[in-house]
């Protein structure tokens, strides 16, 4: 598809578009998804996979449930346009959050409305742009709006635990097999306040098991600390050269957990930990892994008494970028700045999340959308009602203009 050619856009039916999306009908979908406890784990989809397949159906889509694997189903709706050569765009929103945790003020799912905005686990990240989604195709089979291209919705699982089952498999698998179009444009959803994320950082998650040599804690000196060797290797990470990128911050390190020894008055023998490990492009996956054998085989060549027994990659995800100045990222920028009056700005991020899948493919995705991501995950998560709001007119204006 060639968005740089010269396309009118429907300024009437956008407006009516926008004029019919309703706001209490947007709080209330937000709240009752909000109200459909999806934490990850345990990650039970069998009510919210029903609900939002029954959402889209009575929105006039064709529905599938994508399942690549039992208990991990994706629900893909498709409005089919009128001409079979025209623009495929994807909408996209993952149906499962994190646990709720403690410390909340009130119930975590009980999607309450204090202060202009939506409260509780899911409410920014990201059950309102499954509201959002529905709101908008309703407002749009309500204008009578005829798409020349097509429109898919997915809402997907297990993108909180980087699952392999969720938009990857509809990516790879899912569409190809119920004779669907392929996106041209991945418009995923996340809280971003508008910042239209193009660049997303690589990582590795590595699991490291240091051997050391038991002893009484009152004789150290007779035994090999597998703690303290654990510690010399962090700081020998920390030290690593910290690449940087101009939309986004510099490589990080975060030394997620670890675990050493059984009791005070014994030096532990061995100790493991886990990595996370986040850098900027060009640097591969591959690459960054290298990076981090490269520093243990230095400590293992400074002390003889620092053996690593285990190195486990168990994720790992390249750097990924979108053409900032591809036709529909072009035409997003041009939709943000009408609808809001603001300048919007392209950013980088620390992960693509299912952006990465359509990205390692070649296509032309972003993730951007209302709310604030840096509450998500906490007890303070909530989307602020303007914001939900804006959100849709900007989602609605821009599958006008996309697939009209």
């Amino acid at each position: 598809m060639d968005m740089s050619v010269d396309r009118s856009v429907d300024r009437p039916m956008e407006e009516k578009v926008v004029g019919l999306l309703d706001e209490d009908e947007l709080v209330c979908l937000t709240q009752r998804l909000v109200r459909i406890a999806t934490p990850n784990p345990p990650a039970d989809y069998s009510v919210i996979a029903p609900e939002m397949k029954r959402l889209m159906e009575e929105a006039g889509l064709e529905v599938r449930i994508m399942e690549g694997a039992p208990g991990k189903p994706n629900v893909v709706g498709l409005w089919r346009g009128i001409d079979p050569g025209g623009p495929t765009l994807l909408l996209d929103a993952h149906m499962d959050v994190v646990p709720a945790g403690d410390g909340w003020d009130g119930d975590p799912w009980a999607a309450s409305v204090r202060d202009g905005a939506i409260w509780g686990r899911g409410a920014a990240d990201m059950k309102h742009s499954l509201a959002i989604m529905i709101c908008v195709v309703r407002a749009l089979k309500r204008a009578g709006f005829v798409p020349r291209g097509s429109l898919l919705l997915s809402a997907t699982n297990d993108d909180e635990t980087a699952g392999q089952f969720g938009l990857k498999y509809v990516i790879e698998q899912g569409l190809q097999k119920a004779g669907w179009p392929m996106p041209d444009f991945h418009f995923l959803l996340e809280a971003s306040r508008w910042a239209v994320n193009v660049a997303f950082k690589g990582r590795v998650w590595v699991k490291v098991t240091v051997e050391g040599k038991p002893a009484h804690g009152g004789t150290p000196e007779k035994g090999i600390n597998a703690i303290l060797k654990m510690v010399e290797l962090f700081r020998r990470l920390m030290a690593m050269e910290r690449h940087t990128h101009p939309l986004m911050p510099a490589d990080t390190l975060n030394i997620g957990t670890i675990r050493g020894g059984e009791r005070p008055n014994v030096v532990p023998d061995t100790c493991t930990a886990t990595f996370d490990y986040r850098f900027v492009g060009p640097c591969s996956a591959e690459q960054a892994v290298k990076r981090f054998r490269r520093v243990i085989e230095m400590l293992e060549g400074e002390d003889p008494e620092f053996k690593v027994s285990e190195f486990t990659v168990f994720e790992s995800r390249d750097p990924v970028e979108a053409d900032p100045n591809s036709p529909p990222i072009r035409l997003l920028m041009e939709v943000i700045r009408d609808l809001t009056g603001r300048e919007p700005k392209l950013a980088g991020t620390l992960s693509a999340g299912n952006a990465y899948w359509s990205l390692k493919k070649g296509l032309t995705a972003t993730m951007t959308g209302p709310g604030d991501m840096s509450i998500a995950h906490t007890v303070k998560e909530h989307i602020p009602i303007k914001d939900l709001v804006e959100g849709a007119k900007i989602v609605a204006a821009y599958a006008v203009r996309y697939v009209g």
